[in-house]
């Protein structure tokens, strides 16, 4: 049970706590989405043609008013 395997099954774990994080709960924190799909990914699964954002025109929103923060009373 504590043998090599149970390393690969800490990794998953970690990886999926910390995947679950940065992709529900850090966003509806700060309103700013860490993880994005690289876009030449996009580009190889789009139908559309894929348009990159320039940090000239990238903004962040905040939260929608109605969605209230988790972790707050």
């Amino acid at each position: 049970m504590w043998g090599s395997k149970s390393v690969g099954w800490w990794n998953g774990m970690i990886a999926g706590h910390a995947y679950y994080f940065l992709e529900d709960v850090y966003p509806r924190m700060t309103g700013r989405q860490p993880l994005k799909t690289p876009s030449f990914i996009k580009a190889m699964f789009a139908d559309d043609a894929v348009v990159v954002a320039r940090p000239a025109n990238v903004t962040f929103a905040p939260p929608p008013a109605d969605e209230q923060p988790p972790f707050e009373n």
